[in-house]
């Protein structure tokens, strides 16, 4: 048996944005006699600034807690998971350009804002669906990205964003420091027969369902009732592809 587990009952917020309702909540777990950890979620604004000052905010709340923790002989442990907006600097070399679009506070008003173009939407299509070019956006973000930014200006990341990867060790600094490819980016989870073609569903469902061993197998369930791991669909979309195409790589008629 591990260490009891204690959670408090009620969860505290802080490191509010004004007028939005983004921010942080904090939520304390007692571990046995000696541990304490601090469950946190994140919701920091989009705003490089007003997310620098959440995370100074959220810097003096742990070291406030984690001194309140060994006056009381326990030792504080931080876990966070959330939303941490985390934005891209577009690099010098990708098109854009300025346009006019309504304000946001005042409908009859228009303010000038920069849009990325339409090819460069398209490159950033391609960059998205390749792992090399994924793996290079990972310089991108704006927390580690330095040099010229697609409008020709020079940018330098918050020292607030710097202070933030100092604290907590992200999934992102996981890909970047060990190399790895980071997964395909999307914005919500949705349903995987709700992002696949019919037919792939069909064959998935019918045909061509793996073990994890390898071995094809054809499913006794009915198609309502099937489920499939990612692995198991990983490989039957390469046998699916393998089906509709020759060995030119060319839609078989």
């Amino acid at each position: 048996e591990g260490p009891s587990l204690t959670i408090t009952p009620g969860v505290e917020a802080c490191c509010r944005e004004d007028g939005s309702a983004k921010g942080i909540l904090l939520r304390n777990i007692t571990v046995g006699e000696s541990g304490l950890l601090l469950v946190v979620g994140f919701g920091l604004s989009p705003e490089d600034d007003v997310k620098a000052v959440q995370i100074q905010q959220l810097k003096d709340e742990i070291a406030w807690r984690r001194a309140a923790a060994a006056k009381q002989g326990r030792i504080l442990q931080v876990v966070a998971a959330g939303d941490i907006n985390t934005r891209l600097v577009l690099p010098a070399g990708w098109g854009s350009e300025e346009v006019a679009m309504p304000s946001k506070e005042a409908k009859t008003k228009t303010v000038t804002t920069r849009m990325i173009t339409k090819e460069s939407i398209d490159r950033i299509g391609l960059h998205l669906s390749q792992k090399r070019t994924r793996k290079q956006m990972l310089d991108w973000d704006a927390a580690h990205f330095e040099g010229i930014a697609t409008d020709g200006n020079a940018y330098a990341p918050n020292p607030g964003l710097s202070d933030f990867r100092d604290m907590f060790f992200l999934m992102t600094d996981w890909w970047r420091d060990t190399g790895a490819v980071p997964d395909m980016v999307t914005y919500k989870r949705k349903p995987w027969f709700d992002r696949m073609d019919a037919e792939f569903i069909d064959f998935v469902a019918r045909e061509h369902v793996y073990d994890e061993d390898g071995t094809e197998t054809v499913p006794v369930a009915t198609v309502e009732n099937l489920i499939v791991t990612s692995e198991e669909l990983k490989r039957s979309l390469k046998a699916f592809i393998r089906s509709k195409c020759d060995g030119h790589g060319e839609k078989k008629t």
